[in-house]
């Protein structure tokens, strides 16, 4: 299951919609995931080779599966948004019940924790319209997903119909980002401060691939940085190494967020693990505004996404992949339960 989980896993990381943490939650590896991470570093000889022959055979799937999704899912992602966007709404939607029924032991009589909930939606929405804003938005192309927000409370409506509070939550990205209304991050020319917000901007979305929430390509999303990392791993794969500063300023960060978030996470999970699981509901719910704004993202803007651009039948192949992957994760616990019968069988 590694080597299949790892390219779940890289079709859900490279996409803003499910996590690749989730898809490990899915198919029943995540535990295994963490404990390898964490042992690879500070486990003993024999941990560390059990670590490593788990992650070579995940690493394998997602590598497969990531180019694939760079060479196909960047132009979809531009040609096809609504759909695509819709489809990604599909997996968050019916990924909350499959979370919520398997963490049902930290959820159900807790409900003093959904403020954590709303913590979790009020990150991720106050930095996706601050992003829109940068990327050159106003109060009436976020109005849509803004209702939202208001209905949350995350924002005050008052001050959203009025754009109060986007103009300066715009200029902070705006001057992080270094943008000049649409266009995004240049991977191929940075400087001295988008190099620092592209690594900084790495370390919060490997974080996010590890946590069963939102997906790390929903933090890129969300700090305007999706499409030029996956436009640059593209032009990488074709011969075009003026963005391999990038690309390599991109890793360092990964592998930092990585070996820091890991023992966090853990930690979290293991002390805090109700809290941690009504945060991440959070993520996901928060989420949905960034995929909703992610058109305005786009090298030539488009506007957000509305009743009226949302296509049912794409969220509800978003809802099937959620259920075919969550049906392929009982029959491999099948298939275990079965194998650990028969070698006990066999040893007696």
């Amino acid at each position: 299951m590694g080597t299949l989980g790892g390219f779940l896993m890289a079709l859900a990381d490279s996409v803003p919609g499910v996590s690749g943490g989730t898809i490990a939650f899915i198919v029943g590896i995540y535990d295994q995931l963490l404990w390898s991470l964490d042992r690879l570093v500070s486990g003993t000889p024999a941990e560390r080779r059990r670590a490593a022959g788990f992650l070579a055979r995940l690493g394998a799937g997602w590598v497969v599966g990531f180019g694939l999704a760079v060479a196909v899912l960047t132009g979809l992602f531009e040609s096809q948004i609504y759909l695509v966007s819709s489809m990604f709404m599909g997996f968050i939607v019916f990924s909350v019940p499959l979370i919520v029924r398997d963490e049902h032991a930290y959820v159900r009589g807790r409900y003093g924790n959904l403020a954590w909930t709303f913590v979790g939606i009020a990150v991720v929405v106050g930095v996706t319209l601050a992003n829109a804003a940068a990327l050159g938005g106003d109060a009436a192309e976020v109005s849509a997903v803004g209702a939202l927000a208001a209905q949350a409370g995350v924002v005050d409506p008052g001050a959203l119909a009025q754009g109060v509070g986007l103009d300066a939550a715009g200029a902070v990205a705006e001057g992080a980002l270094d943008v000049d209304g649409g266009g995004g991050i240049d991977l191929a020319a940075l400087d001295a401060g988008s190099g620092a917000y592209l690594v900084a901007a790495a370390m919060v979305a490997v974080s996010a691939m590890i946590l069963p929430g939102v997906s790390g390509s929903t933090f890129l999303l969300i700090f305007g940085l999706y499409l030029p990392v996956m436009d640059a791993l593209k032009a990488l794969m074709g011969g075009d190494f003026s963005v391999l500063p990038a690309i390599a300023l991109f890793a360092a960060g990964a592998v930092a967020g990585l070996l820091t978030v890991v023992k966090l996470v853990k930690r979290a999970l293991a002390d805090f693990r109700s809290q941690t699981v009504y945060c991440l509901l959070g993520f996901m719910v928060g989420s949905l505004v960034a995929i909703a704004l992610g058109p305005v993202t786009l090298d030539v803007p488009q506007p957000p996404l509305t009743a009226d651009t949302f296509s049912l039948p794409a969220f509800l192949l978003g809802g099937a992949v959620i259920g075919a992957l969550e049906l392929l994760k009982h029959a491999v616990q099948r298939r275990q339960v079965a194998r650990a019968i028969a070698a006990q069988a066999a040893a007696r």
